[in-house]
């Protein structure tokens, strides 16, 4: 017989490790660093109204921007942080767990639009705290 803390132990980690799971199955640092290569051409950047290009980020960053950039999580670098892509660039995002869709896993090849706040530093390249993250159908 299950205890009430075996049962919310396991409730707990059922919970804590049901949606992480199913959210970015594509390539990890870890993978990068054995060689394993995923090639990809990233999407428009600002082929719609209202979407800022990483270059333009990386260009002029301001702190607590509002921006939405388009292309791929190319990687996952540890914990909340991603490598994201699109046709200008490169950049840090920061994604919560709770913000990815549900149910709808994403690799390096998916489509997405982030959108969120730059967080600029002053002795490191810039970054976006993301709030919300949506596929783009094609």
């Amino acid at each position: 017989m299950i205890g009430r803390y075996g049962v919310a132990s396991i409730l707990v980690t059922g919970l804590a490790g049901g949606p992480a799971a199913a959210q970015y199955t594509g390539p990890s640092q870890a993978e990068q660093a054995r060689g394993v290569q995923t090639p990809r051409t990233a999407g428009p950047a600002s082929s719609s109204a209202g979407v800022t290009a990483v270059a333009e980020i990386l260009r002029k960053p301001r702190d607590d921007q509002k921006v939405t950039v388009r292309g791929y999580l190319i990687r996952h670098l540890g914990g909340e942080n991603y490598l994201f892509k699109d046709d200008t660039g490169e950049i840090v995002v920061e994604i919560d767990v709770d913000d990815f869709p549900r149910a709808q896993p994403i690799d390096d090849t998916v489509l997405v639009e982030l959108q969120g706040e730059v967080d600029a530093h002053r002795r490191r390249a810039p970054e976006i705290d993301v709030k919300r993250v949506r596929i783009v159908t094609p």
